[in-house]
């Protein structure tokens, strides 16, 4: 069995234990299975994301993934008619109004697929850390916490891997 699938074993059933507490509360309806599965599922799909971690370091990403998959089937079960007024009251524009240009799309690709080669010769450090807190958008103190480092410590790695990044893209 690899580092990756040792810690989401050995992660299950503090996730069961702690989601299923909460899902009973708030959205009895819900399976816990569900969630489980749902949660396997995106880690899974970004499992490389994790290449070369500890399995300390992974267990942590599993907790952040754990908490993201929670939270969103909360949210799609709660329902969104709360979240679209408050978006509505506050001036933000809804997503179906949002209009993409062709040509933008495929600038964009490019740029994906040129960040995705240049991502891959950083350290498995500061992948994770980089894709931790600018990919998945975690704030530097979950990046910590799922990699065993201090806050600092995130941060520097974060700010390295985008450093050399940057260096790499101007020698392209």
């Amino acid at each position: 069995m690899d580092t990756f699938s040792e810690a989401l074993t050995e992660l299950e059933p503090e996730i069961r234990q702690k989601y299923g507490r909460k899902m009973r509360c708030i959205a009895p309806r819900c399976d816990l299975d569900d969630l489980v599965q749902a949660i396997y599922l995106k880690a899974w799909k970004h499992r490389r994301t994790c290449r070369g971690a500890s399995t300390k370091a992974i267990q942590g990403w599993l907790r952040v993934v754990a908490a993201n998959v929670f939270r969103s089937t909360m949210n799609q079960h709660l329902g969104c008619a709360n979240r679209s007024m408050k978006r509505e009251q506050a001036g933000e524009p809804l997503e179906s109004s949002v209009q993409c240009d062709p040509s933008q799309s495929a600038e964009v690709a490019e740029s994906k697929q040129l960040v995705r080669a240049l991502v891959q010769k950083l350290t498995a450090r500061q992948q994770l850390a980089v894709r931790m807190r600018y990919i998945q958008e975690q704030e530097y103190a979950d990046v910590a916490s799922a990699m065993g480092i201090s806050e600092h410590r995130a941060r520097v790695l974060a700010s390295v891997g985008v450093r050399r990044l940057r260096a790499m893209d101007c020698q392209s």
